[in-house]
């Protein structure tokens, strides 16, 4: 798996320094997951942000019994819980990979 798709959504801002391209090759860890898999449970904290590089994603969350899609996400798009990673108070949603997924992966700390 490659952090090239990712580095190239930075090339439109202008050239990319050396040293950022190899933090990001540094921080941002290479994961992948099968379909159905849960990378965000409900009442767990989000302790990572997705980058996709291959495969789609959803975030839901549960009313009165119904599960609601809130958000779905494919190749060059980032995805987890928001407002959990943002807070790191328990999530009420559920980030999971609806087919096999390659992504990368930070941490909030590492993030900022």
């Amino acid at each position: 798996m490659t952090h090239s798709t990712l580095l190239n959504l930075l090339n439109p801002f202008g050239t990319v320094a050396e040293s950022d391209v190899e933090l990001a090759r540094q921080l941002f860890e290479p994961v992948q997951y099968r379909r159905a898999e849960v990378l965000v449970e409900r009442g767990k904290v989000a302790r990572f942000i997705y980058f996709v590089n291959a495969g789609y994603a959803r975030v839901q969350h549960h009313d009165d019994g119904v599960e609601i899609t809130n958000h779905l996400i494919g190749p060059e798009g980032f995805i987890t819980a928001y407002t959990s990673f943002a807070t790191r108070r328990p999530s009420d949603e559920v980030v999971q990979a609806i087919t096999a997924c390659e992504m990368l992966r930070i941490t909030r700390d590492d993030l900022e």
